[in-house]
């Protein structure tokens, strides 16, 4: 037979236990939403480029030309990787300026 203290005391603990898992719960979801922030920020930050001047397709295709010849001749036109070097002269062309068709 269960007596009222043993009733009050039981309802106390279960309440304890339900406020605990309630804040634990709050806690987890105020870190779910930091997190989430966080990525909203890096996702922003990624995102945003600086401003790049606009050129024509044939003004970037001369410059990733002579870059890449620029390229080329720093490493004296050995080791014959011509397309590496267009592809890094395409990748350093295109964080500069933006293309206009």
């Amino acid at each position: 037979m269960v007596t009222k203290n043993q009733s009050k005391s039981g309802d106390k603990s279960t309440k304890k236990t339900e406020k605990k898992v309630t804040n634990q719960a709050a806690t987890l979801a105020a870190k779910e939403k930091a997190v989430k922030k966080k990525r909203v920020v890096n996702k922003k930050a990624i995102r945003k480029k600086p401003d790049l001047k606009i050129i024509s397709t044939e003004e970037r295709y001369h410059l990733t030309q002579e870059r890449a010849y620029f390229i080329a001749e720093q490493r004296n036109f050995q080791n014959s990787s011509e397309l590496d070097d267009w592809l890094m002269a395409e990748k350093e062309i295109g964080e500069k300026f933006s293309c206009v068709s």
